[in-house]
């Protein structure tokens, strides 16, 4: 009868140990799983992380996924960059956790200890291609763009079509002048582009034909920027509901005299634009029509930017307009009809009305 006992005994422990390693396995899951509810994620996280039979890459992991949650809330980023120190303290061989720290070190400014937290783990895992990034990333940050290069080009021999090598890549090539380079890196990355990527810190980057429709057009090969960026527009239904994607086409439309075409543009950016930023396309859309030979639309665009414009905004078009010889001009962040006829007779010359919508 003892035996059976002490039998019946053993299977009970066997039982909660297998249970509790169950719990932990199933907590690690929920913790990162990116498409469950985001409290279920965190309280799963915090479990794994506080579990003293939690291994240290279980906790780097728990403390690596608190981070990325704990950065999407408001003043979240010292939480975050504190979690993954942990995470790192916890397994200092943890790459995602290295790498998701190094960036904010270099979206702050601290390229330097970016690069001391980098070359370590980059000396243990010598193929990685994000670390590569990363540490190439912050070489250009610290003004190293033949290291950076160097960097992201050791990344693209283990896979050449690592998007963010070619779109930072493009970067360097960018600020160092070389536009043709950047135009052909950006287009390269593009090709292969997801936008619903992230990097381990939680930070994405615009569509790469966007940049490199910015570097064609630096070119003057307009023509090939504007098919970039209708691409963008026609492929990626997220992307062209933003208003800034319009307004980009709608000044190679306007490089190309193409200027009911970019009068549409800037009609769409106007229809996605919050009502803060509309006075500015509304400016644009002003010149435009006044380009176009349609001054009344020009001077409608003008009065409902002014309208519904703040006095600093009026003021600073008032010293436009003193500046360009209306000596007449009130200085008072008035949008008064006096005003508005001094905007009409500004539009009718050339030089005054091309850089009438410039000051906002």
């Amino acid at each position: 009868m003892r035996g059976r006992i002490v039998f019946l005994g053993l299977i009970f422990v066997v039982g909660l140990l297998a249970s509790g390693s169950r719990s932990h396995a199933s907590d690690l899951e929920q913790c990162e799983l990116t498409t469950a509810d985001q409290q279920q994620r965190y309280g799963a996280c915090d479990r794994v992380q506080r579990n003293s039979s939690s291994s240290p890459r279980d906790r780097a992991r728990a403390l690596f996924q608190l981070g990325r949650l704990m950065q999407m809330k408001p003043e979240g980023f010292y939480q975050a960059a504190s979690a993954w120190d942990a995470a790192i303290a916890a397994d200092p061989t943890y790459v995602a956790a290295i790498v998701a720290r190094a960036e904010w070190f270099v979206l702050t400014n601290k390229g330097y200890d970016a690069i001391k937290l980098l070359q370590p783990a980059l000396a243990a895992n010598t193929g990685d291609t994000e670390l590569l990034v990363m540490i190439g990333r912050a070489y250009a940050s610290v003004g190293l763009p033949e290291r950076a290069l160097d960097s992201f080009n050791e990344a693209l021999k283990v896979d050449p079509n690592h998007v963010r090598a070619l779109f930072e890549s493009g970067q360097v090539f960018e600020m160092a002048g070389d536009f043709s380079k950047a135009a052909e890196a950006y287009r390269r990355a593009g090709e292969n582009y997801d936008p619903s990527f992230v990097s381990e810190g939680g930070i994405g980057i615009e569509h790469p034909y966007l940049a490199a429709a910015r570097s064609y057009d630096h070119l003057g090969e307009t023509g090939k920027a504007l098919a970039l960026i209708t691409n963008v527009i026609d492929h990626f239904p997220s992307l062209s509901a933003r208003p800034y994607v319009f307004e980009q086409r709608a000044s190679y439309n306007e490089t190309l005299g193409l200027i009911d075409e970019a009068i549409a543009d800037l009609t769409s950016a106007l229809r996605y634009a919050l009502p803060e930023l509309r006075m500015p396309l509304l400016f644009k859309r002003a010149l435009l029509y006044q380009k176009g030979g349609k001054r009344q639309e020009a001077e409608r665009d003008f009065s409902s930017a002014l309208g519904n414009g703040d006095r600093r905004t009026i003021l600073r078009m008032q010293v436009y307009l003193r500046n360009h010889g209306y000596n007449e001009v009130k200085i008072n962040g008035l949008a008064d009809p006096d005003l508005m006829k001094l905007i009409s007779v500004c539009l009718a010359t050339t030089e005054c009305g091309a850089g009438l919508g410039r000051p906002i």
